[in-house]
């Protein structure tokens, strides 16, 4: 006989995820700190009962998150959480979580979003804007020592950042490179909590345009173009227009990169489509194909070389990368 074990951990595995995440905006691993903490005094802290706060323990325990020191049975955190999780480490995702939490009530309408007949396109909110960033800032910074290698940009190149985010990706490689110039593009409603942001972390002497990249933004040519996590928020319909549109943008001898998740053939898809999932009830955005998007790219006027280049991880990003002719 099969087992329904399958089914219940499916129909239950939001439990451990959400357990998770409460314990992350209660504070759990940020008081724990890097010696740990009697339970008594870890309860007081985050401000739960003891007797509450034991089965979140025991949960965060199975998921090899805490441990219980076997001298003084303080709370203690495990490599894996002191690594990321402790504020102390400077590979902390802690505030980049938010994110993954306010995304639960979007999941909730999943079914909505899969039969609605329109687009549904959100403008990100004001309350909104500084999670957004400072997750899509620390995710960028994880990912950045496999990609970065993968550039080779040209110097005194004119740089545009396509979608920039919290402008990332433009502030690694300002510590790089010496830039003729260095443009940012962004939304009008996420320039400003941008702006203020990167400038913060350092960077400078960088142009800002506020603006939606899929309208004439500029008549300005760029050496090179970054179009970075962003093409999962297009549609099937407009991916076509969008790509040629920043292909435009693109000086002759120049190079545009893409990065983004997507489905490759021959390899586990679970991952890519369920952000794919999370994309189309955030924004009707989609995961797309990587055969289908070079596909697309080769159509490109005066497109001379398309390189792919897998990026070294446990997730299915890629960059690619398109040079124009002369």
């Amino acid at each position: 006989m099969i087992r329904p074990d399958p089914i219940i951990d499916l129909s239950t595995a939001y439990w451990k995820s959400r357990a998770f995440l409460a314990a992350v905006k209660l504070g759990v691993f940020r008081h724990c700190g890097s010696e740990g903490q009697p339970l008594a005094v870890l309860a007081q802290s985050i401000q739960v009962s003891p007797q509450k706060l034991k089965p979140l323990i025991g949960v965060l325990k199975e998921l090899d998150l805490i441990r219980t020191d076997e001298f003084t049975g303080d709370i203690c955190l495990t490599k894996l959480a002191h690594v990321y999780l402790n504020p102390d480490s400077p590979a902390c995702m802690e505030t980049s979580l938010d994110y993954a939490r306010e995304m639960y009530l979007q999941w909730d309408k999943l079914e909505e979003r899969l039969q609605a007949p329109q687009q549904f396109n959100p403008t990100p909110t004001k309350e909104a804007t500084p999670s957004f960033l400072l997750g899509m800032h620390n995710r960028a910074k994880m990912i950045a020592g496999a990609v970065l290698p993968l550039l080779k940009l040209e110097p005194n190149s004119r740089l545009l950042d396509v979608a920039a985010g919290a402008g990332t990706w433009s502030w690694l490689l300002q510590k790089q490179y010496d830039f003729s110039s260095l443009t940012l593009l962004e939304q009008p409603a996420l320039m400003p909590a941008m702006k203020a942001f990167i400038e913060s972390e350092g960077l400078v002497s960088a142009n800002f345009i506020a603006a939606d990249y899929h309208d004439d933004f500029s008549e300005d040519l760029f050496d090179a173009v970054l179009y970075f996590g962003a093409l999962h928020q297009e549609t099937s319909e407009n991916i076509t227009s969008c790509l040629e549109h920043l292909w435009d943008r693109v000086a002759p001898a120049g190079k545009m990169w893409i990065l983004d998740i997507f489905v490759v053939d021959g390899e586990s898809a679970l991952f890519a489509n369920l952000f794919g999932l999370n994309m189309l009830i955030s924004s009707e955005g989609s995961v797309f194909e990587l055969k289908e998007v070079e596909t697309m790219l080769k159509t490109l006027p005066k497109l001379v070389q398309l390189k792919t280049h897998p990026v070294p991880g446990s997730l299915p990003y890629y960059l690619i990368e398109i040079s124009k002719e002369v």
